[in-house]
C-alpha cells in the first residue's frame, strides 16, 4: 500500500502508546511488554485505512468493555484514539 504509516516502527509506537498510556488493566511496569499486541494491530490496521479519532475510540473502548470486561474510560480512550491519528500526520525527518 506503502502508505507512511506501514512498518514496524509504527506498530511499535503504537504499542508503546498502549502500553503506556492507555494500558486499562495497569500492567505497563509488571506485564508483557506484548500485552496489548493484538490491539494494536488492529488500529494500526484502521489507522492505513483511514479511520478518524471517533472510531479509534470507539475500538478502544470496544476491547476495554468486550475483551477485558472492564467498564471502559471514555476520557481515556478518546485521548489515546487523538494521539493515535497524530501517526497519521507525523513524517520521519
Amino acid at each position: 500500500m506503502g502508505s507512511r504509516l506501514e512498518g514496524i516502527e509504527t506498530r511499535a509506537a503504537i504499542e508503546r502508546v498502549l502500553l503506556h498510556e492507555w494500558d486499562p488493566i495497569g500492567i505497563a511496569d509488571c506485564g508483557p511488554p506484548d500485552e496489548y499486541s493484538l490491539y494494536a494491530a488492529a488500529l494500526m490496521g484502521m489507522l492505513v485505512r483511514g479511520a478518524d479519532a471517533s472510531l479509534l475510540e470507539g475500538a478502544l473502548l470496544r476491547f476495554e468493555r468486550d475483551a477485558m470486561g472492564l467498564e471502559g474510560n471514555v476520557a481515556r480512550a478518546r485521548r489515546i484514539a487523538d494521539w493515535l491519528t497524530l501517526l497519521t500526520r507525523w513524517e520521519p525527518s
